[in-house]
């Protein structure tokens, strides 16, 4: 007490050049103000996006866009939305994409950074068995089960599914109960070559490019939801039985 305040100086630097990607898969509801989020420093002025797309319609490959970030006077680290309804022009669809920047993530490891994202008004889930297969599609909008889809279940590659002509090994229709029953995996993966084959999905060397594996499609009018057959979607007994 008494005595004269104390005061004391700071040099700081700025924030380098970084951005984060906070889900690398995500599921979006169609019709729902929600957005694919990710943060970024002040540093970086550019966020340059190369993506697939695949809508109801068809897939297209190697499209880009960049999206230019706002000048700000304080260094800071700050959140924003990816725009992933844009880059699947307002329809519903799967985008799978690569996001870099300008100048460069100050990371080397981080500055390419992949993502696989839909927007889609289905819930999908899945049975595969050896004998017959079951696919429910429910609405996330009400939780009622989505009538008259069409359910798929497709044998490709990830840039079939985008960009050429999957391979349809099973096909049918779901009642008004959501539930479409196909064709079980001794028709068209009795070896399982397919149903546990791990499919590189981002990054991919010329041999993962080539990996076959099974994905459901659910497509009714304009709207479309894709399923893959992998571990990211897996759900396991032990999960919902807690060991039991």
């Amino acid at each position: 007490l008494g005595k004269a305040p104390i005061s004391q100086a700071f040099k700081m630097g700025t924030y380098p050049a970084q951005f984060d990607l906070w889900n690398d898969w995500a599921v979006l509801e169609k019709g729902v103000d929600s957005e694919l989020p990710l943060t970024a420093s002040t540093s970086v002025k550019t966020l340059n996006i190369t993506y697939d797309r695949h809508t109801q319609s068809g897939g297209k490959t190697d499209l880009k866009r960049d999206i230019r970030l706002p000048t700000l006077s304080k260094s800071l680290v700050y959140k924003l939305p990816l725009g992933l309804r844009a880059l699947l022009e307002g329809h519903s669809g799967l985008i799978r994409g690569q996001v870099s920047s300008s100048p460069q993530h100050y990371a080397e490891s981080q500055r390419n950074q992949w993502f696989m994202a839909q927007v889609t008004p289905f819930a999908v889930q899945s049975k595969l068995g050896h004998n017959n297969s079951v696919v429910w599609v429910s609405n996330f909008a009400d939780g009622k089960a989505a009538s008259h889809a069409e359910v798929e279940i497709l044998e490709t590659t990830w840039m079939d599914l985008f960009g050429g002509a999957p391979k349809i090994v099973a096909r049918a229709t779901t009642g008004i109960d959501g539930i479409a029953h196909l064709a079980g995996l001794k028709e068209f993966d009795p070896t399982l070559d397919h149903a546990q084959a791990y499919a590189c999905v981002f990054d991919c060397d010329a041999d993962g490019r080539k990996q076959k594996h099974l994905v459901v499609r659910v497509v009714q009018g304009n709207d479309v939801a894709i399923l893959p057959i992998n571990h990211q979607h897996e759900i396991a007994s032990y999960e919902v039985s807690g060991y039991s």
